[in-house]
């Protein structure tokens, strides 16, 4: 744990002057504007608008997370073509230390951006009083369903570069809103990009209307999220342990 935490300071220290953290404020704060654009012109009720926020940000967030891997990576590329990363004691924790980063800068940026809007929309909406415990679910699904995603483009970033990572994340964003319609009713649960917006709606949908039509599907969703995230994560250590640094620009 000594080791990894050596590590995460690290690489904390060497992303400090990137866009890296910046990424993570100005994504948020753009969406959040245009939700709050969409609350106040908007004649929906509120649970559309909450509901709303969320859909955007599951479609947007693989398109971010492919931006983001691309710039923790890229700052990796031109320092050496990871030659630093690769003469680590301990690869495994070197990427592992990158995921930390990049998961957890995710939730915060996610969770701020949340609260944000929450407080906005009580203000807004003066006779709707939205708790915190209504989205720090939601908060927690949307992100936790997306890990696998954040382990998919450090592998893609790495291997195949920044054009390829970022080029995924459009893909992925359009593939999640895709799931978001019917063509994605019973087939969202196996691909990656459908089970987080889908997840997130199902406990809106629960919390809101108490709609439980979908209760088979959601739970193949979470067993689906729980087994592709295993796999990917560990997936992406394994294959770390043996990357040369290949291919690491475009």
């Amino acid at each position: 744990m000594c080791e990894l935490s050596n590590y995460l300071k690290s690489d904390i220290y060497k992303i400090r002057r990137s866009l890296f953290y910046w990424l993570h404020l100005i994504f948020p704060l753009c969406g959040m504007g245009l939700m709050v654009l969409f609350a106040l012109f908007s004649k929906a009720n509120y649970i559309v608008k909450f509901a709303a926020f969320f859909q955007l940000f599951a479609i947007a967030y693989p398109f971010v997370i492919g931006v983001v891997c691309e710039n923790i990576v890229d700052q990796e590329a031109r320092a050496g073509h990871c030659q630093n990363m690769l003469m680590l004691a301990d690869r495994k924790k070197a990427i592992i230390s990158k995921f930390l980063i990049l998961i957890s800068c995710g939730f915060l940026s996610l969770f701020t951006s949340a609260l944000l809007y929450e407080l906005l929309l009580n203000h807004i909406l003066p006779n709707t009083q939205l708790s915190i415990v209504l989205f720090l679910k939601p908060v927690i699904i949307l992100w936790g369903s997306n890990l696998m995603i954040y382990a998919l483009h450090l592998i893609i970033a790495f291997q195949f570069g920044k054009n390829a990572c970022i080029g995924v994340g459009v893909v992925g964003s359009l593939l999640t809103a895709l799931m978001q319609t019917d063509l994605g009713t019973g087939l969202w649960f196996l691909l990656p990009h459908g089970i987080g917006i889908r997840l997130t709606e199902a406990s809106l949908n629960s919390f809101f209307i108490n709609d439980f039509v979908l209760e088979k599907e959601v739970k193949l969703g979470y067993i689906s999220a729980i087994m592709m995230t295993v796999f990917c994560v560990v997936g992406m250590i394994i294959w770390f342990s043996f990357y040369g640094g290949q291919n690491t620009t475009d």
